[in-house]
């Protein structure tokens, strides 16, 4: 007996129960996204308490890159514990979401396709200025051996979670498209002033 057939049913049990995962992700709907737009507007009221408890709930390497394709759950996250969390909590209840971890899965995605959908043809062009970015880290003479794979690990870091917002599904790209300018003003913080 080979060593793939001594393992086969145990790799048919994995793929049907990643496709069975893959098959519950529903798509965005229209009022997911108008709820979390209207969401991020009325957070955007706290956007000062926010900066001033940044020191309080920023916790890892200060050095290190967030992971860009979870920023809004990784961020929601980091403020477990604080009483920015329960405002937050109560913000994202009041425009429908059962809590704030799924507000944040939700608001990820949303941000994965939005990023998705403006990258389009710039993608070629993003992925060549990275490169260049880490040849040019490579050939600095000014950088120790260290430095260079510190920075080469941040780089590498932001290159695969940019990699991952592009590769936001379809489906989640099409359900925002009508929603572009909308986003674009509230992401960009235009659209709660």
């Amino acid at each position: 007996m080979t060593l793939l057939a001594r393992f086969r049913p145990a790799v048919v049990l994995v793929l049907l129960f990643a496709t069975a995962t893959l098959a519950r992700a529903e798509a965005l709907t229209e009022l997911q996204i108008e709820s979390f737009i209207a969401s991020l507007k009325e957070l955007h009221t706290l956007e000062a308490d926010f900066e001033a408890a940044a020191p309080e709930v920023e916790n890892g390497d200060p050095a290190s890159l967030p992971r860009m394709d979870t920023l809004i759950s990784d961020s929601i996250a980091r403020m477990e514990g604080h009483v920015l969390y329960d405002q937050v909590e109560q913000v994202v209840r009041q425009h429908g979401f059962e809590g704030v971890e799924q507000w944040s899965r939700i608001g990820d995605r949303i941000l994965n396709a939005f990023v998705a959908r403006q990258m389009g043809a710039q993608d070629k062009d993003l992925r060549k200025e990275m490169e260049q970015a880490l040849a040019q880290i490579e050939n600095n003479p000014n950088l120790t051996a260290a430095q260079k794979e510190q920075m080469k690990s941040m780089m590498g870091g932001a290159v695969s979670s940019v990699e991952a917002m592009a590769n936001a599904p379809q489906e989640d790209v099409r359900a925002i498209e009508p929603y572009m300018q909308q986003l674009d003003r509230t992401l960009t913080d235009e659209g709660s002033q």
